[in-house]
């Protein structure tokens, strides 16, 4: 079997170092290569040596001034909150950029070290502008959501102004249950968190382990659906291998016969 190195073609869509524009309304920038909470399944674990380093904020925003096509701007890593400092010092500039409407965070760092969420900055970057900032939480079991601690930085997000959203990966022998996921998205909808997206794992050589078999995801999501409200529900879809994107998984997946999916049949 061939494995992926780069399974959502980012490297091909690297515009600046760190900054990659795979889409036309949107890019992605890389805060930075470092992350605490080093899960194994990460799709970005070897892609990026350790000598990366991020192009400078100048360049980033005169990038940005010239594509008016760009609309969103999304903070990525590595862990972005660990260098929140310098993710407000840009976001300050991207602010002022018209044609730029809305921000997107992602991050692990209230779910895993949730005293390392610093609350004071994170509010100062909230105020900074009234353009939507959407956190996005990445949570992938009940037991990481049941943390009074993690829980009470959620809470408190929320209050200071950023729109909550969650993205989950199955992973086998870890949440691939219908009682685990049903807990957890349940719980995420009481915090004010709505869950986004659930994923298939990447098809990588180190997350061979972790991927579950898209019968069982299918089968699982279908029993979530008849249990969850709509807003407790994710998106459920597999990334692309040709880089086009987040594939949504039809709940007859198993029959379906596009060629899109043909690789996961």
């Amino acid at each position: 079997m061939t494995y992926q190195r780069d399974p959502l073609q980012e490297k091909k869509h690297e515009v600046l170092p760190g900054l990659i524009w795979k889409y036309q309304n949107r890019v992605l920038f890389l805060t930075t290569k470092n992350c605490p909470s080093k899960c194994e399944f990460c799709f970005r674990k070897n892609l990026y040596d350790k000598n990366f380093k991020r192009t400078s904020d100048i360049k980033i925003i005169d990038f940005v001034k010239k594509h008016k096509q760009i609309k969103e701007f999304i903070f990525s890593g590595g862990e972005p909150l660990i260098v929140i400092n310098e993710i407000y010092s840009l976001i300050k500039e991207l602010v002022k950029i018209e044609h730029l409407k809305l921000f997107r965070i992602h991050t692990k760092l209230p779910i895993t070290y949730p005293n390392k969420v610093n609350l004071r900055l994170m509010k100062k970057v909230s105020n900074e502008t009234d353009k939507p900032i959407y956190l996005v939480i990445h949570v992938n079991t009940d037991k990481e959501i049941n943390n009074s601690e993690a829980q009470m930085v959620i809470k408190k997000l929320r209050s200071i102004g950023y729109v909550l959203l969650s993205h989950t990966v199955f992973l086998k022998g870890i949440n691939d249950n219908f009682n685990c996921l049903k807990n957890l998205f349940s719980t995420l909808i009481e915090l004010g968190v709505k869950p986004y997206y659930i994923f298939h794992c990447d098809n990588m050589e180190h997350t061979q382990k972790f991927i579950v078999p898209i019968e069982k995801e299918v089968k699982i999501m279908t029993e979530l659906r008849k249990q969850l409200s709509g807003i407790a529900y994710p998106i459920h879809v597999i990334d692309s291998e040709s880089g086009k994107g987040k594939i949504p998984v039809p709940t007859n997946f198993w029959k379906f016969k596009s060629k899109q999916y043909r690789d996961f049949d």
